[in-house]
């Protein structure tokens, strides 16, 4: 009996759908077009990318080295770094931080760039922004100038930045409507990733001196002067790297480029996709509308 029903229903379903073969094409054709006017008028997005692998630190500060000075170091109140720290986990986290962002901001074009760019006119070579939002002109916002905060809403959707578990490489790449500032902001995060880093322990570097230089003259302990000292030439090979080194943190393998072709979208999979779609949803409107036909004369026999 249960075969008889579905097989009843099988050829309902198939009758149905022959019955209304002109509607459910002639639906997906015009909804594919629609959305395909839709998918020709997005702007092109570039990708600038770059692959990056975390400095050597040639201090000599080895996990082994730093362990017979942790306690001395944590008197002193000298900061040595941890064994095992990720310096690359720390460079990606500040990289993707809000405060990072600010920094970046700071540098002319970046915000506007960020969040106001349309589209990038490849004729006149330059970036045409939302009129709504900024006026090229005169370079005034028409809206309110937008923070740090609100901008790192279009920073956090088109910066990527990872690490491979294996290599310990970093990946790092920014997609814009402009190549020209997806490879200058990819290029300014690695420049600035750097300084911000390099400052940071040149700054405590210097403390850290001070504060060791004044225990060594005060102490007359000869075991103690010894780990001072030692203590003092790993500062003082930490101050020699920074101001050697420009890719203090983060030296690139594959330095970032400016794009030639665009990454996204890529318009001839989308049109696939909303093809299937439309496909989908031409039948089940079918579908939908038959079990309601059937539903209204169910009820109206039993009326009747």
């Amino acid at each position: 009996m249960s075969k008889n029903i579905s097989n009843d229903n099988s050829r309902d379903f198939i009758e149905v759908l022959s019955n209304n073969i002109f509607f459910i094409f002639s639906s997906t054709f015009i909804l594919t077009f629609i959305a395909l006017l839709y998918i020709i008028f997005l702007p092109n997005f570039f990708t600038s990318s770059s692959l990056l692998k975390v400095s050597v630190n040639d201090s000599g500060n080895n996990s082994s080295g730093l362990s017979a000075y942790a306690g001395l170091a944590s008197l002193a109140g000298v900061s040595m770094p941890a064994a095992g720290e990720d310096k690359g986990m720390i460079a990606i986290e500040t990289i993707k931080s809000r405060s990072f962002l600010k920094r970046l901001i700071s540098f002319e074009g970046v915000l506007e760039n960020i969040v106001a760019a349309k589209y990038y006119d490849f004729d006149k070579k330059k970036i045409i922004y939302d009129e709504s939002i900024y006026n090229q002109k005169t370079k005034t916002w028409v809206i309110e100038k937008p923070s740090y905060l609100e901008a790192y809403e279009y920073y956090e959707d088109f910066m990527t930045v990872s690490q491979n578990k294996a290599s310990g490489f970093i990946s790092l790449s920014y997609e814009h409507v402009s190549p020209q500032f997806s490879y200058e902001l990819t290029s300014l995060i690695i420049r600035e990733i750097n300084l911000l880093m390099k400052f940071k322990d040149m700054k405590e570097s210097s403390d850290s001196l001070i504060y060791l230089q004044n225990i060594l003259e005060e102490t007359n302990n000869t075991n103690i002067k010894l780990q001072l000292n030692q203590m003092i030439e790993n500062q003082l090979r930490t101050q020699m790297l920074s101001n050697i080194r420009d890719d203090y943190l983060l030296m690139a393998i594959d330095p970032p480029f400016i794009a030639e072709e665009k990454s996204s979208p890529r318009r001839a999979i989308l049109c696939i996709i909303f093809l299937i779609i439309n496909f989908i949803l031409s039948i089940s409107f079918l579908i939908i509308r038959e079990f309601f036909n059937f539903k209204r004369k169910k009820i109206t026999r039993g009326l009747s």
